[in-house]
């Protein structure tokens, strides 16, 4: 029997390269996008005229991508929990997959979702989809935050390993400026010393996952293979943090 997944669509509305889209591609037979006008949002301050037109304009050309691969935008207008499994029933999908948020509405509305699905629908939370590290991942020792700015800031300005792994394509690992980063933080890793860096790390991690018999996407989503990784790295006299620079 065909099996369906739902693709929840809430803050990434573009058909290339969303991991939302392609992993529930790769999970059934038939996959259904949907986005949900959330009433709650809605009737909230926070919607503006302004904001209401582009996400207009946003779903028509969402909708467009989809028809021209065989599949059209469902849009609902509801309460979104309700909503969404309320789709889940009416197709029979067996897992619904949504891009993992931090707001606390966002942790609401999923939190609601989860205990409105029945146990053999499975509800897959990519925490990968909007963020560049999943929640709590940047977080002093103990805790799973910071309340700091600037041990937070030195945290963040580390390179992730995932900036090297591409999300669709195995065993391809780029070894210079062509790793994934936004534009801004582009021209902090545009230097030579950075291309160095990553290029050490692109050639340890080859090696890592030959030895170890693994891929990249498994040394990343495993934390005791990159904590190896990174230990190998530092005892081999790569710099995995920027250094701490003072005289200026």
């Amino acid at each position: 029997m065909p099996t369906t997944s739902i693709a929840v669509l809430t803050r990434d509305l573009r058909v290339h390269d969303n991991p939302v889209l392609s992993r529930a591609a790769a999970s059934a037979d038939r996959v259904v996008p949907l986005f949900v006008l959330d009433t709650a949002i809605l009737r909230s301050a926070y919607n503006r005229a302004n904001r209401a037109q582009f996400l207009a304009e946003s779903l028509a050309g969402l909708d467009s991508s989809l028809r021209g691969r065989g599949a059209g935008l469902v849009v609902r207008r509801g309460r979104w929990a309700p909503e969404v499994a309320g789709l889940a029933q009416e197709t029979g999908a067996h897992q619904v997959h949504v891009a993992g948020d931090v707001t606390a509405y966002a942790r609401t509305r999923l939190d609601d979702l989860a205990a409105r699905l029945p146990d053999d629908v499975g509800l897959v939370v990519h925490d990968d989809a909007l963020l560049v590290v999943p929640p709590g991942e940047v977080a002093a020792a103990g805790k799973d935050h910071m309340s700091v700015f600037t041990p937070y800031f030195r945290k963040w300005e580390q390179i992730p390993l995932r900036a090297l792994v591409p999300i669709r394509m195995e065993n391809l690992i780029p070894a210079a400026k062509n790793i994934g980063t936004t534009h801004i933080t582009n021209g902090c890793y545009r230097l030579h010393p950075v291309e160095w860096g990553v290029g050490e790390v692109a050639g340890t991690l080859a090696a890592f996952c030959l030895e170890r018999r693994c891929t990249p996407q498994q040394v990343c989503a495993d934390r005791d293979l990159l904590e190896q990784l990174q230990a190998r790295l530092v005892r081999d006299g790569v710099e995995v943090r920027w250094p701490e620079v003072r005289g200026y």
